[in-house]
């Protein structure tokens, strides 16, 4: 009798830690799910970094290593000054090289930066001087969709600084 109660007690105790374990488990899933994502957000953050540090030192050759590295060959571009943008990574490379001939300071600031999945939302300053000596400032919003570590598609919208949007004296009338 007594060996029957032992082992009906061992039974319990070994069924018992074996419903604990496995109770643990869908708590430690999300956790390993959520390191992923992160890993997937830090690289594409490091991705925009790269590739404004190279624009910003306005080497040519790196720019092209950079373009080549960062943007996927058939990367598209939303953005209402660029109408019909197609051409992926090479038209990116001649509109980097239109830019600086025009814009030979321009520089971008990083103001924010905000990563979700392949999403990443950026708020930038640009600053240089124009071809007549002018200075030249703006901001930009950009979101930017990534396919394996690279821009895949972007959506962007700029503004001067300081100037007046339409509807920004609603609050006045």
């Amino acid at each position: 009798m007594r060996k029957r109660y032992l082992f009906g007690c061992t039974a319990i105790v070994a069924l018992l830690l074996i419903l604990s374990v496995a109770a643990c488990q869908p708590i430690t899933a999300p956790v390993a799910q959520a390191a992923s994502k992160t890993t997937t957000e830090e690289i594409n953050k490091a991705a925009i970094r790269g590739w404004f540090d190279a624009f910003n030192a306005h080497d040519l050759d790196a720019l092209d290593r950079a373009v080549d590295k960062y943007y996927a060959k058939d990367y598209v571009l939303h953005d209402p000054t660029v109408p019909n943008f197609s051409g992926g990574a090479a038209t990116i490379k001649l509109m980097i090289r239109e830019s600086l001939q025009a814009l030979p300071d321009l520089h971008v600031t990083i103001e924010e930066m905000v990563a979700e999945g392949d999403w990443v939302a950026i708020h930038a300053t640009v600053s240089g001087t124009d071809p007549t000596d002018k200075a030249l400032s703006f901001w930009g919003l950009n979101m930017i969709r990534f396919v394996d570590g690279q821009w895949a598609e972007e959506w962007e919208l700029a503004e001067p600084a300081g100037e007046e949007v339409v509807g920004s004296d609603i609050s006045n009338k």
